[in-house]
């Protein structure tokens, strides 16, 4: 765009110079506006293109991130942390490619001709090149004149002598009015062997006017055939071109031709735009982090799960294009970790080849107690009056364990001592078996006995303990339950019952072995194959306690919720899955039934019936589906919206599927 005023302005310059000219506008008026335009055509000659490609946003490139610290790209915190404990770098030193466009203004590299030598004939030139007719007489054939022949510089196209000119000074030579100067006319060709002197801005003797004509008559001479050539003039006007400048200037001031050059060599220059790219390290400020939903464990930061991950990627402000692979900080959740208070007490011992290992807080001992570990005789019939008929002791191991501080035996104060004894191979192969088990026992002095709680991983047992004397470990085995529960009856709260409400339904179960555990039961309407569900347990949780507890009658409880729209009529058992403590299970599914087959009487005698009014039988009407376009390309999201109207519930929900006609595939 700036090239473009700058030729439109240049053309403007042109037009205007040869118009004034055209207007015999006064020579120091057409030296003061000559000098002003050529001063304004220097000013615009400054390369503004290279300036304002100099100001081109070219957006910076990110070709590289520098490596986190260890520390920050992967950060641990602990469940209950906040989003905050997250250490998030504000800036980030980046490797960047800086890309810019330079424009700048050269000069033209030229051939250099020859200059003619005194005496010689100087090159002709093309009559083309300096606007000249091709066809004109031999004495214009646009050759060059040497300035020291040429005489004084005229103007550049047709001049006429104004009567009220001022008289040329001396030494200056009175052109004719109506003669042209540079430019001939189209006219006839002059026959061959014209003189070229005198053929030389010659002109139709019928139209050359006479003296005393003056400017009117050359003013009559302009017919408007010419006017074309005028504009042509005024569009493209004619050059002088002389060889060196000319010594024959006019020495009075006021008489200097102000459209005329001093004959000086045009410089001529181009434009040449470079594109330089430059790779430099910076650092980019500003940095925000966003959390990266598909590499994480979840779509918004919580650290209320342990084993939870979350990534979180730089959001880059201001006018960079990234073009490298973005750094990533990596949050894992961990569970809190409990600090251990302080030791103060700890027994490292090996007796009878099993390892003993004791420890105690601060404060439960006295400093300088010493621990006595013995193996004793097993109290096996105590123990055997402890566990139940069904399981038979494999391996026993007592150990009498006590403390002591100046002699004297005393016992934990202010706290608890933790015990782990590893476990002998033959009992580490009897808790490989399905029904084995690993159990403490504490007898005390007064030889009583009793189940201590403890844990076990298969290697070695613990308890924690605030008395000590005996303390045996003892492995056994069961009988090997493998028959399921008996299924007694299914009773309910009522057998007629008006929705809403709830039913509470009781399963009476038998286990030979390891006990009844849990059931499941489902309910099928027999008129509209609606089927509703329970859970019953033995336990339910006790609102005003806080806390689970056994059922009375020792049987399994479950609760039916029937809402304002639940289908009437009778009720049967559809399917039951009862389970003992072994894992076994009793299970009865309605369609299994048959003649050979039948219906067990406890689940046969299981009916209840369901009245409501108000049933809502009509099903939803589809009113139409839309879709969020028509036609897409993969990948990307389509919106399916489903409008739909139901009659008294309301519409709930809806599951689509749309199948490709090509191909079959499904979505």
């Amino acid at each position: 765009p700036l090239f473009v005023v700058m030729v439109a302005f240049i053309f403007v310059y042109n037009f205007f110079l040869h118009l004034m000219i055209q207007m015999h506008m006064h020579r120091k008026l057409s030296k003061a506006l000559a000098y002003f335009l050529s001063a304004v055509l220097v000013v615009s000659s400054v390369s503004l293109t290279a300036l304002a490609d100099g100001d081109e946003n070219v957006p910076v490139k990110i070709t590289a991130f520098s490596a986190l610290a260890a520390e920050v790209a992967e950060q641990n915190l602990y469940v209950g942390d906040d989003e905050s404990k997250i250490s998030f770098p504000a800036s980030l030193t980046v490797t960047i490619e800086k890309t810019e466009v330079v424009t700048t203004k050269k000069e033209k590299e030229k051939e250099e001709k020859a200059e003619p030598v005194d005496g010689a004939k100087p090159e002709e030139i093309n009559p083309d090149v300096l606007g000249l007719d091709a066809g004109a007489p031999e004495g214009q054939t646009g050759e060059v004149v040497p300035p020291e022949t040429a005489g004084p510089k005229v103007e550049n196209t047709i001049n006429e002598q104004n009567a009220s000119d001022p008289e040329p000074s001396e030494g200056e030579t009175p052109v004719p009015a109506g003669e042209p100067l540079t430019e001939p006319e189209s006219e006839p060709e002059s026959e061959t062997g014209s003189d070229p002197q005198n053929d030389e801005g010659a002109q139709d003797p019928a139209e050359t006017p006479s003296e005393g004509d003056g400017a009117d008559a050359a003013n009559d001479n302009e017919a408007p055939a010419d006017q074309a050539r005028i504009i042509l003039d005024a569009l493209m006007p004619a050059i002088t071109v002389y060889a060196a400048e000319s010594t024959n200037m006019p020495e009075n001031e006021g008489e200097t031709d102000p459209v005329v050059g001093t004959g000086d060599a045009e410089v001529e220059y181009e434009i040449v735009t470079e594109t330089i790219t430059k790779t430099e390290e910076t650092v980019v400020d500003g940095i925000t982090w966003r959390l990266d939903a598909g590499s994480s464990s979840a779509e918004v930061f919580s650290s209320e799960i342990a084993g939870a991950k979350f990534v979180y990627v730089p959001v880059i402000s201001g006018d960079y294009e990234v073009s490298a692979e973005l750094p990533r900080i990596i949050v894992n959740i961990f569970a809190k970790e409990e600090k251990a208070e302080a030791v103060s007490f700890s027994h490292i011992e090996s007796v009878a080849g099993y390892n003993i290992s004791i420890d105690a807080p601060a404060g439960v001992f006295p400093e300088g107690t010493t621990v006595s570990i013995r193996v004793v005789s097993n109290p096996v019939s105590l123990i055997e009056g402890e566990l139940s008929e069904d399981r038979n002791i494999q391996q026993v191991i007592t150990f009498d364990i006590s403390f002591w501080h100046d002699g004297v035996e005393i016992e934990p104060e202010n706290g608890k001592v933790n015990v782990s004894i590893s476990l002998a191979s033959e009992m580490k192969e009897t808790l490989q078996k399905e029904t084995a088990e690993v159990q403490v026992f504490h007898i005390d002095d007064n030889r009583s006995i009793e189940e201590v709680a403890c844990a076990s991983n298969g290697e070695a047992v613990s308890f924690s303990a605030d008395e000590f004397s005996e303390y045996a470990v003892v492995t056994s085995t069961g009988i090997l339950d493998v028959n399921v529960p008996t299924l007694n009856s299914i009773t309910f709260s009522s057998t007629t019952l008006d929705a809403p409400a709830e039913l509470e339904v009781i399963i009476d179960a038998t286990d030979d072995i390891s006990g009844v555990s849990r059931a499941t039961i489902w309910f099928q309407n027999t008129q509209y194959g609606k089927n509703v569900s329970t859970g019953l347990e033995f336990k339910y949780y006790d609102q005003q306690t806080y806390s689970y507890k056994e059922y009375e009658d020792g049987k399994l409880h479950g609760t039916i919720t029937l809402d304002q729209y639940a289908r009437p009529g009778e009720y049967t058992v559809y399917m039951l899955d009862l389970y003992d403590k072994a894992g076994n299970c009793y299970s009865y599914y309605s369609y299994y039934s048959s003649p050979s087959n039948p219906i067990p009487e406890a689940i046969e005698r299981a009916r209840f019936t369901v009245n409501n009014a108000g049933y809502d039988s009509t099903k939803p009407t589809l009113t139409s589906i839309s879709l969020s376009a028509t036609t897409l390309d993969a990948p990307s999201e389509l919106g399916v919206i489903i409008d739909a109207t139901d009659d008294i519930s309301g519409v709930s929900r809806a599951t689509i599927w749309f199948q490709n006609t090509q191909y079959g595939k499904n979505v």
